[in-house]
This record gives C-alpha cells, sequence and structure tokens, in this order.
C-alpha cells in the first residue's frame, strides 16, 4: 500500500488526466469524485492525530423533519450532526470507540467503547441516560428488536437488552479462535436468532429466552500459520427466503460467509449445510427484488437471480477488497478497502467512483439524504 505524500501525488495527477473527474482537497486529503458520486460534506469525527489507531466506529441515522446522524469517535466522543453536517452535541464517553450504532424507537442510540461499556445516548439533549458494563467490547453494530436490542461481543457473547437498557438475557459461546478485528452481528427472523462465532460456531437461539436451538461447527481447521490464512467471520448473516442457489432449491436459509473462507449456506431449521463455495466477504450480501448481490474480498461484485440460479453478472471492480452493496436512490454503492466509493445500475452498469484519503474499513450506511462513509483516518463523508 502507498503511504503519505506519494499517495496524494499520485491521486493528484490521476484527477489532472481524467477530464472526466473533479478534485479537490478540504483539509481530509485529495478527494476524486465523477459526476455520478458528488460530496456533500466532510467532517472529522475522530479527531486523530499522526500515529492514532485506525477508526472503524460506524453512525446510526435517525430520519424524519428533525434527522440525525450519531457515530462514537476514537477520542472517547459521541457526535451528533444534522443531515447537513452540522455538530448538534459532542458526549464525552469513558474510553475511544469503534462500534456501531444503533437509534432505538424510543429515540435513544446504542453505541459502545473498547473498554466493553455499552452506552444509551439522549441524541436530543446531547446527554447518557445509562451505561452497562459488557463482558467485553462489541465492535460490530447492534440488532433492533421490537422491545429493545441485541448485540454480540467479541468474546462471542450475545446480550438481549430491554430498551432502557437492562440486560434481560445472555448466551456464552465457546472462547478462543484467532480472528481479524472486526465480528458480526447477529441475524434475527421469525423469533430466532442466528449468529456465527470467531472460533467458526453457528447457532440458532430464541429471541424471547437465548434457549439454544441448534449449534454447528462451520471451521473444521483453524489452523492459521500467517494472517493471509486466517478464515474468520466478518460479514453479518443473510436469510435468504426462497430461491435457487446453484442447481438446487431453498428455502429458509442462512448465508454465512467467511473471510478468506468459504460462503456457506444453512438449513435456518436445523444448521444443516446445503451450500458451500469458495469466496472471501467482509460485509453481508444484498437481497433485493429477487436478486443477490455479492460483493466479494478479491474485489468482485456479482448478481445471482434467485429465480433460476443463474449468474446475471460479474466483474472486477477493484483490486481492493470490496464493501456492501447498500442501495440508494435505485442505485448499488459499495466501497473498498483502499478507499474508493464506487455507484453501480441495478444491472451492474457502473455509474460513477470516488476515492478518498484514507481505508475504508466498514460498508457505507444509507441516510434519506444520501450515503454516509468513514475512513480510518476519522473522516465521515455524506456522498450521493
Amino acid at each position: 500500500m502507498i503511504h503519505g505524500p506519494i499517495r496524494r501525488l499520485g491521486l493528484l495527477l490521476l484527477a489532472v488526466t481524467l477530464s472526466c473527474c473533479t478534485s479537490l482537497s478540504d483539509g481530509h486529503g485529495i478527494w476524486q469524485s465523477s459526476n455520478a458520486v458528488k460530496k456533500v460534506w466532510s467532517i472529522d469525527v475522530d479527531q486523530r492525530q499522526p500515529g492514532d489507531p485506525t477508526g472503524f466506529s460506524q453512525p446510526a441515522v435517525v430520519a424524519g423533519a428533525d434527522g440525525r446522524i450519531i457515530i462514537a469517535g476514537r477520542d472517547a466522543r459521541v457526535r451528533v450532526y444534522n443531515f447537513n453536517g452540522s455538530e448538534l452535541h459532542r458526549i464525552a464517553i469513558d474510553e475511544p470507540s469503534d462500534s456501531g450504532a444503533l437509534a432505538l424507537p424510543n429515540g435513544t442510540v446504542i453505541v459502545g467503547d473498547v473498554g466493553g461499556q455499552l452506552y444509551g445516548i439522549d441524541p436530543v439533549e446531547g446527554s447518557v441516560l445509562w451505561r452497562y458494563q459488557l463482558s467485553s467490547p462489541f465492535l460490530s453494530h447492534p440488532v433492533p428488536l421490537p422491545d429493545g436490542f441485541l448485540l454480540q461481543t467479541s468474546d462471542n457473547r450475545i446480550y438481549r437488552f430491554s430498551m432502557d437498557g437492562k440486560k434481560q438475557w445472555s448466551y456464552s459461546g465457546s472462547g478462543g479462535g484467532l480472528r481479524i478485528y472486526l465480528t458480526p452481528s447477529p441475524l434475527v427472523a421469525d423469533d430466532v436468532l442466528y449468529a456465527v462465532f470467531t472460533n467458526g460456531d453457528a447457532v440458532s437461539l430464541k429471541v424471547d429466552s437465548g434457549d439454544l436451538l441448534w449449534r454447528r461447527q462451520l471451521l473444521l481447521n483453524m489452523d492459521a500459520p500467517v494472517l493471509s490464512e486466517l478464515r474468520s467471520p466478518v460479514s453479518d448473516p443473510v436469510m435468504l427466503r426462497e430461491g435457487y442457489i446453484g442447481i438446487d432449491k431453498v428455502e429458509d436459509a442462512i448465508l454465512v460467509g467467511f473471510y478468506q473462507g468459504n460462503l456457506l449456506l444453512l438449513s435456518a431449521g436445523d444448521g444443516t449445510q446445503l451450500f458451500a463455495k469458495e469466496i472471501s466477504i467482509k460485509s453481508a450480501p444484498l437481497v433485493d427484488n429477487g436478486h443477490l448481490y455479492i460483493a466479494t474480498a478479491s474485489g468482485e461484485f456479482m448478481s445471482i437471480d434467485l429465480a433460476s440460479g443463474a449468474t446475471q453478472w460479474k466483474q472486477k471492480l477493484t483490486d481492493g477488497e470490496l464493501l456492501g452493496p447498500v442501495l440508494w436512490n435505485d442505485s448499488l454503492w459499495l466501497a473498498d478497502d483502499r478507499g474508493s466509493v464506487l455507484r453501480l445500475s441495478r444491472d451492474g452498469e457502473k455509474l460513477g467512483e470516488a476515492a478518498f484519503g484514507g481505508r475504508i474499513e466498514r460498508k457505507p450506511t444509507v441516510t434519506p439524504a444520501g450515503v454516509l462513509v468513514r475512513t480510518g483516518l476519522g473522516v465521515l463523508t455524506l456522498v450521493r
């Protein structure tokens, strides 16, 4: 990877040679965009100093007339912005944060810090409503329930909380398993929870009680002498209600992906493996209107027609690791770990691309005003 002045010079020269693009600097590094990807605003959410760790936190979005964007940062602050990028509140927490955030129906926003502290934030008043000490940090995003939320911590535990931050139950999975920093979040469907742990266990639990329904070990060999051979769950599980994968029809199946490993399809009823293919993914595939969109860690993006199981199209978009897709304004939006954001049509036509000054490690976040992208340098940008 190219760093520092050499990378910035390279981006500048590239922008000069592409007449269809614009290039600008706003204190957050050189930024390039095509006509189909426009930057609306950028803000620094981490106040990061040279040599500081990369940031991974993700924002929560509150829609409506008084829309809000809430994100915790590496400077141990939770920031609240409006959709124009103006800061409304800055709230102190105990330690830096790398968690996702969740806005609950009662107005509370959930975030966590690297010390394992869980917070309920009031984004209107700009205050901490409550806190709870977890067994370890959660680095994924909380999952909403009608009367509360779930979260999965980095030590393979799952918690259920009420709206006001009271723990209702917890489930402890087996420890161990070499992993990368980020972890997946659970999937909830039909009052059942599905989760994948860093040790390779997939579990199904009752949402109301946390009782175990089934458990399956998905990694038969967990030995990884080097990080390039590490197989780790990073993407969230996805439910496939009905469709063809390959030549087989599936119903109520769970799609589970491993970074540098396989993409697996499990029966939601008992965890039986239905399908396996060697594909490395870092974020959850998207099921939309009868199509399954998969972005891979090798830079490929594909669309599968679930009515037939046929691959409609497949293309190489980047040499980096793709994150996404998400759907906004009838377009598919992706990012890669080399700092690019891409916009495509549902038919796979590339509509635009933008380059940021920093790695992107989380998939974009959809808002009513556009798509949010967060870099490891602490810059949060709204594009559309």
